[in-house]
């Protein structure tokens, strides 16, 4: 049976769907969070439920979690934007049962509906699909397993655990329960690819069958060969029933500030013209003033080609407004080669850069004296070398320990060195990654900060396997970064399987 919605939504906003899992669902929900924010309102993304975690500096990070915190126009924590947080990147329920959790609904809406009360405006994002469970689709169990609660602000969790024993609760509950209990108006992100339309289809007819408000869609270009794409778009803009809110291009870096102008921003503003009496309205008015900021804190960054990491750590520093919410600046992008490539992008991104040709020294050690002096002059908190082709001394290691940060591409301590790509293959690893580190005098044994785990499928190559594990560098060192300069120095930075067991299946990051 379909329960009653409520005759007004349980706060101002709207919850935001999907034709599918991997169709650019959070990318979209952070762009809008970003766009409704710059008209003035404070808004606040949030992920009621979040499965994946990846270890940075100790702690267990959700990657969407924290690219929607960095959308808010308002200073939010970890456990507000993604009150559920499960380690296994898998479908809710099974995430759940590989912890021996069950999703109690009751204490979720409740945090849901806390941090929506801190905000104008919440954009809210379902998991996967419209219906997927978020409960094991059978019947309930005669005994009283393990309930998965969302977090207590900081002050009142429990050192050694946050799950909660409860009754298992009675009723069956999906994604598209949850957004009947909040009665929210949806928001559909299509997946352009090929199934599309069937996908779309159905989803709208089952947000309807629930007696919810279809308010617009948004048109996603996950695969940038698509067949017949502009076909498909003028289908689906006759079969929805709604208006489309964009049509936004595939993008390799789908940032909020790279899909924003592909966002029809009056059309989320008329959707927002029709809300109940008594909720505030979204008009055009002038940007938020700067959030206040911390003690400036400085970045260097070091590079020999590309500088791809230097990249991604820049557009995260830019779009995720880390100058304005925590007083971090990259101050200069120093390069060992003239014509490394990654200095042209730092130039066109309006970073300062400095070159200091290696091949003008006789010495490794005059080298690393005229780098450490260069660095030095910038008085950075944090050095990082983003492909830095160069084997430091001891003397420069030493005198930035603790401020020295490296990328390796595999899941250290295991395959340090060069050639990791084919070593894993050679070995027959079922999983590769990267991991962020302290540099220290011996190569690639320095303090473990962050790590991002890749799969190893049949097909890989050496080149097939180092171009995912990039992907994933790109989007582990930014996060890391950010966590080291803001992360409390009296944190506690060591991490133990021991460890893992007492906090249990359930995290919730602040």
């Amino acid at each position: 049976m379909i329960p009653a919605i409520p005759s007004r939504p349980a706060f101002p906003g709207f919850f935001v769907t999907g034709t599918d899992t991997e169709i650019g669902k959070t990318a979209i929900s952070a762009a809008l969070t970003r766009l409704l924010g710059q008209q003035g309102r404070r808004v606040v993304a949030i992920k009621p439920i979040a499965a994946g975690l990846d270890l940075v500096e100790g702690q267990w990070l959700n990657d969407d979690v924290q690219r929607l915190r960095a959308a808010c126009s308002l200073e939010v924590q970890d456990h507000e934007v993604g009150p559920l947080q499960l380690r296994h990147a898998c479908a809710p329920h099974i995430a759940a049962k590989l912890e021996g959790v069950v999703i109690d609904p009751q204490p979720l809406l409740s945090a849901i509906k806390r941090t929506a009360a801190k905000a104008d405006f919440s954009v809210v994002e379902g998991v996967g699909g419209f219906c997927v469970p978020l409960h094991e689709p059978t019947s309930a169990p005669t005994s009283a397993p393990t309930q998965a609660t969302p977090a207590a602000p900081p002050s009142e969790q429990k050192p050694d655990s946050n799950l909660e024993a409860r009754s298992h609760p009675a009723r069956r509950w999906d994604s598209a329960d949850l957004a009947v209990d909040l009665a929210l108006p949806v928001v559909l992100v299509v997946g352009m690819r090929l199934g599309c339309i069937n996908h779309a289809v159905l989803s709208a007819e089952a947000i309807r069958a629930r007696g919810l408000k279809l308010v617009g869609w948004v048109a996603n270009h996950v695969d940038p060969h698509m067949g017949h794409a502009d076909d498909n778009f003028a289908t689906l803009s006759q079969l929805l029933g709604a208006p489309c809110w964009g049509r936004v291009p595939f993008l390799s870096e789908p940032l909020p500030d790279h899909i924003m102008p592909h966002l029809n921003l009056q059309a989320v503003l008329k959707a927002f013209s029709a809300l109940p009496p008594g909720l505030p309205q979204l008009t055009t008015l002038p940007s938020l003033p700067s959030l206040p900021t911390t003690r400036s804190k400085k970045i260097v960054i070091l590079i020999s080609g590309s500088g791809s990491n230097m990249q991604a750590i820049a557009e995260a520093a830019q779009t995720e407004q880390w100058a304005e919410r925590h007083g971090i600046h990259i101050a200069a992008v120093v390069s060992n080669r003239a014509d490394a490539v990654g200095l042209q992008t730092a130039r066109k991104m309006g970073l300062h850069t400095e070159v200091l040709p290696h091949t003008q020294f006789e010495t490794r050690a005059e080298f690393d004296s005229a780098l450490r002096d260069c660095i030095n002059r910038f008085a950075p908190d944090l050095v990082v070398l983003a492909g830095f082709m160069r084997v430091l001394t001891a003397a420069f290691v030493q005198h930035f320990a603790g401020r020295l940060i490296n990328i390796h591409p595999a899941l250290l301590p295991a395959f340090p060195g060069l050639n990791t790509h084919q070593r894993a293959l050679d070995a027959g690893c079922q999983f590769a990654g990267a991991t962020v580190h302290e540099v220290s005098v011996e190569v690639d044994q320095g303090r473990i900060l962050a790590q991002a785990v890749v799969p190893v499928l049949p097909d890989d190559d050496a080149g097939r396997l180092a171009h995912r594990v990039l992907m994933a560098e790109h989007r582990l060192y930014p996060q890391a970064v950010l966590q080291k300069l803001i992360q409390p120095k009296n944190r506690s930075q060591n991490y133990s399987a021991e460890g893992e067991a007492r906090q249990g299946g359930l995290q919730h990051p602040v």
